[in-house]
């Protein structure tokens, strides 16, 4: 995936994540709490400081209820 793209994906990826969380009422700790993660994890992801590969994006996707498909 060239640079660009990578970044693109970041991000739709990162508003993905937030807004179905957001959606779901769930907190950033109860969105860790699914993945075994801590909240840090969760908020530097959708603040940009982390990125996600896309095999956790796919297990994220599948435990927030998004069809990861639509992203990857």
């Amino acid at each position: 995936m060239c640079q660009l793209r990578r970044k693109q994906w970041q991000r739709s990826v990162r508003v993905a994540i937030q807004g179905t969380r957001k959606d779901k009422d769930l907190t950033q700790e109860e969105a860790a709490a699914r993945m075994c993660w801590t909240q840090d994890i969760v908020s530097n992801i959708e603040a940009g400081r982390r990125d996600i590969s896309v095999s956790e994006f796919i297990v994220l996707a599948n435990e927030l209820g998004v069809e990861p498909e639509t992203h990857v």
